[in-house]
């Protein structure tokens, strides 16, 4: 219980420093007008889902090495010692906590993640295909799709069909054309869409020649260029797992390897973290929290490895991926016996640990 509070703390610095930089980059894309300020909480609830069973494994690891390095701090692990409990008495409650925790990212992995990418790649998909106009943002000069046009709108209502201080800047039989209308809307016809603006003035040509016109209208309509819609294109960390099953392309057996691998991984990093956090005295509590984190740092990145070769096709099958697990898992054990037996995992070299 103590492990999942510490691991729900130091899950939720984590996510609170993720949605502060994801927010950042979709804050800067709304003043540019890629997107609208809506769509920033929806697209941050997405990809927050999107990366949480990366971010768990790694989170419950370094939960595990946080409690036990501060029961071995204030000797409890001692007293547990003194009263017959040793390292192996927390298998028990481990086991309860590692089948909790593989059912957990499990789900993310194998269905709330590719959910979840698939979902943000409709929204972008969306935001791809919107009109010049839908892309405005009130206060700032917008570029249109076609790099033909410059729009400028001071405000807009809450219902974003009536527009204020308008400004529009474009090229019309390649003549500059400005456009200034205090109110505008927009309004469709025959499936088109219309910027209409009012009580305006359109200006033609460069100021100073003798071809340049000051036109004053009531009502001035232009045509809003609508984006060519772009098909739906999901990533492959979007796919249904069920479509990955059953598949001898590389790309898809190396995702499906890569989701089994993130809950394969769950049991092995509880028992290198169960080891690490009883080899050292209190007073070397920091070597024993790098090397426990050297250890998650080089095997997720094995993982990651050979699962980038299977993708590339310089591994055909998916044996040493699996390989690496299990000796993974015997290292571990290793690792975990040799420290239930009070034994130098590394002979002479290590005696002093």
């Amino acid at each position: 219980s103590e492990v999942l509070r510490t691991c729900s703390a130091v899950t939720l610095i984590m996510l609170v420093i993720f949605l502060v930089i994801r927010t950042l980059g979709f804050l800067r894309m709304a003043a540019e007008g890629v997107m609208p300020l809506g769509r920033i909480v929806s697209l941050l609830g997405l990809k927050l889902l999107s990366y949480l069973d990366v971010m768990l494994p790694l989170m419950l690891y370094v939960a595990i090495l946080l409690v036990l390095g501060r029961w071995r701090k204030d000797n409890e692990l001692i007293v547990f010692a003194a009263s017959g409990l040793g390292l192996p008495a927390f298998l028990r409650p481990s086991s309860t906590l590692m089948l909790i925790s593989v059912l957990f990212i499990g789900g993310f992995s194998f269905y709330l993640s590719p959910l979840s990418v698939e979902a943000g790649a409709r929204v972008e998909t969306e935001l791809r295909n919107r009109s010049d106009l839908e892309s405005v943002v009130p206060g700032l000069f917008i570029e249109s799709a076609s790099a033909r046009a410059v729009y400028f709108v001071e405000s807009r209502n809450a219902d974003s069909k009536r527009l204020k201080n308008l400004f529009v800047y474009g090229l019309d039989l390649g003549n500059e054309v400005v456009i200034v209308a205090p109110n505008g809307y927009q309004e469709t016809h025959s499936g088109t869409d219309y910027l209409v603006m009012t009580d305006g003035e359109r200006y033609d040509g460069a100021p100073g020649s003798p071809t340049y016109r000051v036109t004053r209208f009531e009502k001035y309509g232009i045509r809003i260029q609508q984006q060519a819609s772009g098909p739906l294109q999901v990533p492959l960390r979007g796919w249904k797992t069920q479509r990955l099953m059953g598949n001898t392309n590389p790309l898809l057996v190396s995702e499906l390897c890569w989701r089994i691998s993130k809950v394969v991984m769950v049991p092995v990093l509880i028992l290198f973290a169960l080891a690490s956090s009883s080899g050292y005295s209190r007073r070397q509590r920091l070597p024993g929290f790098v090397i426990a984190l050297g250890i998650y740092f080089v095997y997720y990145n094995s993982v990651g490895l050979l699962v980038g070769m299977i993708r590339n096709g310089a591994v055909t099958d998916s044996t040493m991926l699996w390989l690496l697990h299990l000796l993974m898992l015997v290292a571990a054990g290793y690792f975990f016996w040799c420290r239930s037996n009070n034994r130098p995992l590394l002979g002479r070299l290590n005696a002093a640990a």
